[in-house]
C-alpha cells in the first residue's frame, strides 16, 4: 500500500521539471570517475563553469548552451520544491534524504553548478543541501523554521504552480524577464524596445501585438503571484518568495551582490514601468472618448495596481528575510 507520504513525493517526482530536466543530468550531472578530473581547473570544471555562466557576463549565450541551462532549471525545481515542502509539513526531511544526499552531490559536484545556485537565485536548494548535510560549498546559514499546520496551502501552491508550465503568455514574460530575445529587433534588445514602447503614446511599431503580450504577460504574472500571497499567512511570505526569487528581483530591478538583494537603478521596475505608461495611457484615454472598444483598460489598470501592491509587499518580505540571512560561497 502507498502511504500518502510516498504518494506526495511521487506527485513532485512527477511534475513536468522531471521530463524538461532530464538532459541535464548527462551534461551536468555526472561527475567524472577520476579524481583528477573533479580536481579545481580541470578541462571539465572549465566547461561547466563556462556553460553555467552568468548570462549577463561575457559572451552572449547561444541556443545549444541556452536549452542545457534550461535544463537545469528546471532539474532544480524539484529540490527547490522538496525544500518549501519541508518548511511546511508536506513532507520530512528524513522522507527524502537518502535519495536527495547522492542525487545533490552528483548534480552539483561542480564549481559551476554551485555557482549558478547562487547567481540565479536558488537559494531553496541551498537551505535543502544544508538539511541533509552536503556540503555544496556554501557557509553554514540559519535554515527557515517549519511552519505549523501549512501542508495544505503548500497542496494549493503546488497545484497553481503546474499552471505555469501550460500558459505561453506568461512563459513569454518569463523569456524577457531573462534576456531572451523575441521581438526579434536586430539593432535594440527586447527591453529596449518595450521600454520605448511604453514610454511613447502613438510611435508605431513593427510588431505591437508582440508587446502587448509583453503586457499581458507581466499582468499574468502579478495575477499569480497576488493569487498566492492572499492564499498564505504573512510568515510564510518570504519561502515561497524566495522560490520565484529570481522572477521577482528582474521584475523590479534587483540585483543580487555578494550577500544581498539590492535595488539597482540602472535597471527598470517593469511594475512601474507599466503603471506610469504613456502608451496605456493614451490607450485608456482614447476608450475615454469612445475611439477603443473592447475591455475597460483602465480598470485593468486598477486592478494591476492592486495587485502589484501585494507582490511589492511580497517580495519586501523576501529581500528583508535574505538580507539578515544571507547564503555565501565559502572563499
Amino acid at each position: 500500500m502507498v502511504t500518502e507520504v510516498r504518494q506526495r513525493i511521487n506527485f513532485l517526482k512527477s511534475g513536468p521539471w522531471i521530463e524538461r530536466g532530464e538532459s541535464a543530468w548527462d551534461r551536468i550531472g555526472t561527475p567524472p570517475k577520476s579524481s583528477k578530473e573533479r580536481m579545481a581547473g580541470s578541462e571539465k570544471q572549465r566547461d561547466l563553469t563556462n556553460l553555467l555562466r552568468p548570462h549577463w557576463k561575457g559572451k552572449p549565450i547561444v541556443r545549444k548552451e541556452g536549452l542545457v541551462r534550461d535544463a537545469f532549471d528546471e532539474a532544480l525545481t524539484v529540490y527547490q520544491l522538496y525544500e518549501l515542502a519541508i518548511e511546511n509539513q508536506y513532507i520530512s526531511v528524513n522522507d527524502i534524504k537518502a535519495d536527495v544526499e547522492q542525487e545533490l552531490t552528483n548534480l552539483l559536484w561542480s564549481k559551476g553548478a554551485r555557482e549558478y545556485l547562487y547567481n540565479y537565485s536558488y537559494i531553496g536548494v541551498i537551505y535543502l543541501a544544508q538539511r541533509v548535510g552536503v556540503d555544496i560549498g556554501f557557509l553554514p546559514i540559519k535554515l527557515p523554521p517549519v511552519q505549523e499546520a501549512s501542508e495544505g496551502r503548500f497542496a494549493a501552491f503546488l497545484s497553481q504552480h503546474m499552471l505555469w508550465y501550460a500558459d505561453p503568455i506568461l512563459d513569454g514574460w518569463l523569456g524577457f524577464l531573462d534576456d531572451y530575445q523575441e521581438y526579434g529587433d536586430e539593432n535594440l534588445s527586447d527591453k529596449e524596445v518595450f521600454w520605448a514602447f511604453l514610454r511613447s503614446k502613438q510611435r508605431k511599431f513593427d510588431d505591437e501585438p508582440a508587446l502587448w503580450a509583453f503586457v499581458a504577460g507581466a499582468d499574468r504574472l502579478v495575477t499569480r503571484l497576488a493569487d498566492l500571497a492572499r492564499l498564505l499567512v504573512e510568515a510564510e511570505w518570504s519561502s515561497y518568495g524566495l522560490f520565484y526569487g529570481y522572477w521577482l528581483s528582474k521584475l523590479y530591478g534587483y540585483d543580487l551582490t555578494d550577500d544581498r538583494y539590492v535595488l539597482d537603478e540602472e535597471q527598470a521596475d517593469w511594475s512601474k514601468a507599466i503603471l506610469e505608461s504613456k502608451r496605456i495611457a493614451h490607450v485608456i484615454d482614447q476608450s475615454k472618448h469612445g475611439e477603443e472598444s473592447g475591455a475597460n483598460p483602465q480598470g485593468l489598470l486598477d486592478t494591476f495596481k492592486l495587485r502589484d501592491e501585494i507582490v511589492r509587499e511580497l517580495w519586501a518580505h523576501t529581500v528583508a528575510h535574505l538580507n539578515s540571512n544571507p547564503v555565501v560561497l565559502k572563499p
